[in-house]
């Protein structure tokens, strides 16, 4: 309560409440001292917490903590005056913390910065209610680091609820040394979905969405720097966003592979290109199928098409040439239907990985010597046509 006429309180009811953020951990220290391992800590706000000054920075903690409201309509107010620096409005986590209940309310201007987690596990829980002020930004949540500080060893951020502008898997001008993970699930973003602004990421990236609003772009890759592994992105039920481009925004380059995983988005809403928005390079894009596509859809020729043990029975349009093939089988065999055969028309050129392909007057092997489409044309990277499957 920082309402309190003091600090003195130890913070273990009500009545004793402490006035200040340091103190309620300092608190929750000495309670965690002699409590049993995986015990996590709770602080709960009585009233709303002004946040004095540029930014708040939660002390460094060896344990979990959750921060909760006493009824939901409390939470941490921010009202910047004079000249402060954006780079500096920032709400910073030292610890694995969990946010739920609360509200985070901005009251003047555009905030640029927002919240970082800086290599440690956070969780925005459910309810929680972002506020800012008519045509103000959003808050930018950072997985690593923002500007300020060290490189971090991994990241892992899950968003339950609230909107946000960006979401950075990474951070901003720090490195990500291993692997970053981003869950949202019922949130919403104004802008961008995003591996990083810049630093880089050397491992691999694993992005989560259910049920998630992306009001521009997601990304694979970042603003510019490298990310030196792979991607992975899994698409669930009532995900939008109006593209996905594998590499960055800016310059960069993804060295290894981003694989869109379509477990349960409506593909008709969402263009995904294996390429770069701007100047870098991918190493690879692959669209996964995870559920069976009975409605039109197009896909990029610069994405591979992974049946994975689904069938397409909507139209497919490729403008372009589409290599196709099914990692659900030994040979990539996609000309089964118990495997993913490919029905109804498909406008455009597909080349298969390797295996077979079901025509329309049969099955035909690529890079083998039984051809009979009356369509084919072959070169050196395979054979094309352009087909109805049956």
């Amino acid at each position: 309560r920082q309402s309190a006429a003091d600090d003195s309180g130890d913070g273990y009811t009500k009545a004793t409440a402490v006035k200040t953020v340091d103190r309620a951990y300092a608190q929750l220290a000495l309670q965690m001292a002699n409590a049993p391992a995986g015990t996590e800590g709770t602080v709960i706000l009585l009233e709303d917490y002004a946040i004095l000054g540029q930014s708040i920075e939660f002390p460094t903690c060896s344990f979990p903590v959750t921060i909760t409201s006493q009824t939901g309509n409390e939470g941490f107010i921010y009202s910047p005056t004079g000249a402060v620096k954006q780079e500096y409005r920032t709400i910073a986590f030292h610890g694995e913390t969990t946010l739920e209940n609360i509200k985070l309310h901005y009251t003047s201007g555009k905030l640029i910065a927002g919240m970082k987690a800086n290599g440690h596990k956070l969780t925005i829980g459910e309810n929680v209610d972002v506020v800012v002020p008519e045509n103000g930004y959003y808050l930018n949540i950072y997985g690593g680091t923002y500007l300020f500080g060290d490189d971090v060893a991994s990241t892992d951020l899950t968003i339950l609820s609230g909107t946000w502008r960006n979401a950075y898997v990474g951070g901003f001008g720090k490195k990500v040394l291993g692997d970053a993970h981003l869950t949202v699930k019922n949130a919403n973003f104004t802008a961008k979905i995003m591996a990083q602004y810049s630093g880089g990421i050397r491992g691999d990236i694993y992005i989560h969405l259910e049920n998630t609003n992306v009001g521009s772009d997601l990304h694979g890759g970042g603003a510019k720097d490298n990310v030196d592994g792979n991607v992975y992105i899994t698409l669930g039920e009532g995900v939008t966003a109006p593209n996905i481009y594998a590499g960055n925004t800016t310059s960069g380059n993804v060295l290894g592979t981003v694989t869109v995983i379509a477990d349960g988005a409506d593909l008709s809403k969402i263009a995904f290109h294996g390429t770069a928005k701007g100047t870098g390079t991918v190493g690879g894009a692959v669209m996964q199928l995870n559920r069976d596509v009975d409605y039109a859809i197009t896909v990029d020729p610069t994405v591979e098409l992974d049946l994975n043990g689904c069938d397409i029975t909507g139209k497919l349009t490729v403008d372009g040439t589409l290599t196709v093939y099914d990692s659900a089988t030994d040979d990539y065999d996609v000309s089964d239907g118990k495997y993913g055969e490919i029905t109804g028309t498909v406008t455009g050129n597909l080349q298969a990985a390797e295996g077979y392909i079901a025509a329309a007057d049969g099955f035909h092997k690529f890079g083998g010597q039984y051809i009979s489409h009356v369509n084919l044309r072959t070169g050196n990277a395979g054979i094309y046509y352009t087909a109805t499957f049956l």
